[in-house]
């Protein structure tokens, strides 16, 4: 899958008006989770994304593997949303 078709997807199944709101969702969400997870895990997780993509959850965080709950996940992609 390629950039288009993995933004074009999220757009589509969170009904998005645009491109743009689907990156700033990706964007949010992949960072917060490359905080979440180890690095090696991240790692995996990002190898079949378009780079794109996948630099999110390994070159857009500062630190891997920090601990928050659900609600500090939610909240940090609220506020980076």
């Amino acid at each position: 899958m390629n950039f288009d078709q993995f933004t074009g997807e999220v757009q589509h199944r969170l009904e998005l008006p645009g491109t743009g709101e689907a990156v700033r969702a990706i964007r949010a969400t992949l960072t917060t989770l490359g905080e979440r997870i180890q690095e090696g895990e991240a790692d995996d997780l990002a190898g079949p994304l378009p780079g794109e993509i996948g630099f999110y959850l390994i070159g857009a965080v500062g630190e891997h593997g920090q601990r928050f709950d659900w609600r500090e996940f939610v909240d940090r992609v609220w506020e980076r949303e």
